[in-house]
């Protein structure tokens, strides 16, 4: 459930296993568990940047996932897209927007944690 309003956003560094293996994949491992359908994300966010998937078709959708992937992964990704017909042959992702060309933010900051707020009832007068 959303507030009212609310947007749903996957936010998570683009790597896993010390840089080895990318969060952003082609395909999910059969039996895999989906706990959230593709049409309920409007947003996935890495330390890359956000993608806007939000109304795009499985073309714009692959494109902007690719971008905001570890960039060591990102023509893999792109390869698969190909195979996959996701993406023209000739598709050739480029540059990503120099902004995002470094991680927005630093890998320490994306795995730190937060103390949570104090729920309702432990707030004081």
């Amino acid at each position: 459930a959303r507030a009212p309003g609310g947007k749903p956003i996957i936010a998570m560094p683009s790597t896993a296993c010390g840089g080895t293996v990318s969060r952003i994949v082609p395909l999910l491992k059969p039996g895999a568990g989906v706990v959230t359908t593709r049409a309920d994300v409007h947003y996935v966010v890495t330390e890359y940047g956000i993608a806007d998937l939000h109304g795009k078709n499985l073309r714009e959708r692959a494109e902007a996932l690719i971008r905001i992937a570890h960039p060591k992964f990102r023509e893999e990704l792109a390869r698969a897209a190909r195979e996959r017909r996701l993406l023209p042959p000739l598709f050739q992702l480029g540059e990503p927007p120099r902004a995002l060309e470094e991680p927005a933010i630093s890998p320490a900051q994306a795995s730190e944690s937060f103390e949570p707020s104090p729920s309702e009832g432990e707030r004081s007068p």
